[in-house]
């Protein structure tokens, strides 16, 4: 799940947490998310992302490119800087919780 899309469903179906905080992602709901599809350039560069952090054990590389495909995401979806910094504190404080 990319920042984005868990802050997405975690603002439009907040009722879902599960023990832990965890939200309950229904497939009744996943419908409701706003998919775009990306340009066949964006998924290559999404695709390679997700190849390359699949391929290290590394967990501060795995993070680094775990990034990379958040700011992907929020660059396809047209978020600006204020949205995603909202979006990232958001996650993270929730994360801690």
């Amino acid at each position: 799940n990319s920042k984005l899309f868990s802050f997405l469903y975690a603002t439009m179906y907040a009722g879902t947490e599960i023990m832990g905080r965890y939200l309950h992602y229904l497939p009744m709901f996943l419908h409701d998310l706003p998919i775009l599809i990306p340009s066949s350039e964006d998924i290559i560069q999404i695709s390679n992302l997700v190849n390359a952090i699949l391929s290290t054990t590394d967990n501060k590389n795995k993070q680094k490119i775990d990034n990379m495909i958040d700011d992907k995401i929020f660059q396809i979806y047209g978020c600006n800087k204020e949205e995603v910094e909202y979006i990232t504190e958001y996650i993270g404080l929730n994360l801690k919780k």
